[in-house]
């Protein structure tokens, strides 16, 4: 029985060891368990001793095994109460093995299987009065019983060994794996910051490219604003220049024919008071004549005069809108080329956004898998099937799809440029009113001069001001000069 002791505190040390190993490289499994395969093994080892030991005491009918008998049957249903298939505290599985190691002294103490007597008579007495029953015998059993408990001692002690071996195996099968799939962490980490950096790298060189776009287009409006204005007051200053000389010219012409007629009348006076005096009415009549045809072409020259200064003015309106016009549409068009750019910046944001969403769950899947890799149970790897995925190449596809997305021509509606409306009073504008056709369009457009337009030589089509009621003699006076006949009138006075 101390033989069998010894060789057996070993092994109960040897499975407390593999199990305290399982517990220890396994996070999930609490301290105080062990896990099902030790417990299976250990369960079974506690039957196989309780029941060898349940067979030496029943096979004796002496009194003295009494006690030993009823405290082993008591931790017969003890072990009968473990199942093997779960997990089994480690304080009951050391109470059960402590209280077998226990049994297995009292055993020994009380039989000594070395001699063939008893240790006291009256063991000899009790078993000299058992019918059927010898020394020999006992001897033979125990010896039997022996060799069985040996071969179940060598049994477990092989169990034990290729359990351990089979452990040391997962184990450094589990390290080659953590080694691995930390490899593989680190330059999934690498990669990922390298491609991070070379998106933030083009998001850079996008936003510094469309920033110097916005800015060389900006200055190329205000260039070309400015280069309009410039043109625009020259030729308004050249118009104002040539309608004051057309002014003059008229106004001398006005005169010189004023004074023409003057002094044709006073001859023609003169001449009439020396040929006859009763020719005083008729002379009368026709210096009224002459005043009131006097009076009318200083009108006429006045309102002449004041429809060319408007239609100067209208002019002047007229290049106002066309230029708003002109500018509204460089706007237009520069507002949504901005949009365009804007949308692009903000698609680029949103690819930011999913790579770093894609980082973090990338890193999330990393410590789930080093979780789950730590709280698997221990299989051998040649029995698992390790999927792993390319993930670099498909974050390298999906990089490649984004840019070739990126680099197709954004489809954008054409511009459609709104036509500036300018409110004018009343007094200038009515329902009939009609706008010369616009002859192209564009910055590169420059107004005619007024010298060489057919409007310069017409009659301005805005009304100067509301119809009204008008007298017989003002209708005179407002009467249209055909323009064959005003061309041929400042050729001839320029």
């Amino acid at each position: 029985m101390d033989i069998l002791r010894r060789q057996y505190e070993p092994s109960s040390d040897t499975s407390f060891s593999s199990g305290n190993y399982q517990i220890s490289h396994i996070n999930t499994t609490p301290e105080y368990v062990y896990n099902l395969d030790v417990s299976r093994r250990l369960v079974s080892l506690l039957k196989v001793q309780v029941g060898a030991l349940s067979k030496v005491l029943h096979s004796s009918q002496s009194s003295k095994f009494a006690l030993l008998r009823h405290s082993v049957d008591k931790l017969i249903r003890i072990v009968a109460g473990l199942d093997e298939n779960i997990e089994q505290p480690i304080d009951k599985m050391e109470t059960a093995f402590a209280e077998v190691v226990s049994a297995y002294e009292k055993l020994s103490s009380l039989i000594d299987y070395r001699t063939s007597e008893c240790q006291d008579s009256g063991t000899m007495t009790e078993m000299s009065e058992i019918p059927g029953t010898s020394t020999e015998d006992l001897l033979r059993e125990i010896q039997d019983l022996e060799n069985e408990l040996e071969d179940v001692q060598v049994n477990h002690s092989e169990e034990i060994e290729a359990q351990r071996l089979e452990y040391e195996r997962q184990l450094r099968a589990l390290k080659e794996r953590v080694e691995h799939e930390e490899n593989g962490r680190k330059k999934l980490q690498e990669e990922l910051h390298t491609i991070h950096t070379s998106s933030e790298q083009r998001i850079s060189a996008l936003k510094e490219s469309y920033d110097e776009t916005i800015e060389e287009l900006r200055m190329q409006f205000d260039s070309d604003l400015k280069k309009l204005q410039d043109e625009h007051y020259d030729e308004l200053e050249d118009e104002k220049n040539a309608t004051r000389l057309a002014l003059d010219a008229v106004r001398r012409a006005h005169e010189e024919e004023l004074q023409a007629a003057i002094e044709k009348l006073r001859r023609e006076h003169t001449n009439e008071l020396t040929n006859s005096t009763a020719d005083n009415a008729t002379r009368d009549r026709q210096a009224k004549v002459i005043e009131q045809i006097t009076s009318e072409l200083s009108n006429l020259s006045a309102m002449y005069s004041a429809k060319c200064l408007e239609n100067s003015q209208m002019d002047e309106k007229m290049q106002t809108l066309l230029a708003d016009k002109e500018n509204q549409a460089e706007r237009d068009e520069i507002e949504l080329q901005n949009r365009r750019l804007q949308r692009e910046l903000r698609q680029k944001e949103t690819t930011i956004d999913e790579l770093k969403a894609r980082i973090s769950a990338l890193e999330r899947r990393l410590e789930i898998d080093s979780s789950l890799l730590n709280s698997a149970d221990l299989v051998p790897i040649d029995q698992e099937v390790v999927q792993h995925i390319p993930i670099t190449q498909q974050l390298q596809q999906q990089q490649q799809q984004r840019e070739a997305t990126m680099s197709k021509p954004v489809m954008t509606s054409p511009p459609t440029t709104t036509t500036p409306t300018t409110t004018i009073g009343s007094q200038y504008l009515r329902s009939d009113v009609r706008f010369r056709p616009q002859v192209g369009s564009g910055l590169s457009r420059l107004p005619a001069s007024r010298r060489h337009d057919q409007r310069y030589h017409s009659n301005p089509i805005i009304p100067i001001m509301t119809p009204e009621p008008l007298t017989m003699d003002e209708m005179r006076k407002t009467l249209a000069i055909p323009v064959s006949e005003r061309r041929k009138f400042f050729e001839h006075f320029m």
